[in-house]
């Protein structure tokens, strides 16, 4: 597990322009994690080998909401403000796009993702904050399967825990 300081300033922005995290974003440590398939959407076919993400099928439909709670999951601690993801869109029916946001938040006026054509797989890092243990999705325009792996997380300075080490770690910057 490697944890690096990111720039208030830096998160701020980006917070700000995706409405990722709510709270003052100065002193937040990135904690990266192992990645993790927290999300597949797609149909597993028999005898597939690899691992089973948390979350599975079905896709994501256009207007529809879907929630998935990662505190706890893929290391994430409950202490996580926000979550780094590598989300990638597969197989959608047609252009659209996909907005992240905090659990039990109001989804933002930009989106994470966009894709252009009907089966082209677009795929993007993104950041979004954690709201009741989660995040919810958010598929516009078109239907789409989503993969989702989890990178890392952030936490305040001093409250960087990994979820098999109940012990606050501390950070160190890079």
């Amino acid at each position: 597990m490697r944890r690096c300081l990111l720039a208030g300033a830096t998160l701020s922005f980006l917070a700000a322009a995706t409405g990722a995290i709510s709270e003052q974003a100065d002193d937040l440590v990135l904690t990266l994690v192992e990645p993790c398939r927290l999300l597949d959407t797609r149909e597993r076919a028999a005898g597939r080998p690899e691992p089973l993400p948390i979350y599975g099928p079905p896709q994501l439909r256009p207007g529809v909401a879907r929630s998935f709670l990662v505190a706890g999951q893929c290391g994430v601690p409950a202490s996580a403000v926000a979550v780094q993801l590598n989300v990638v869109a597969t197989q959608p029916a047609g252009r659209g796009y996909l907005v992240a946001y905090p659990a039990d938040a109001i989804g933002p006026a930009t989106w994470s993702l966009d894709f252009e054509r009907a089966r082209q797989a677009a795929a993007n890092a993104v950041v979004v904050g954690v709201g009741s243990g989660g995040f919810d999705l958010i598929a516009r325009r078109s239907a789409t399967h989503l993969v989702v792996d989890v990178v890392g997380y952030y936490a305040r300075r001093g409250q960087v825990r990994s979820a098999g080490n109940p012990q606050p770690q501390p950070s160190i910057s890079r």
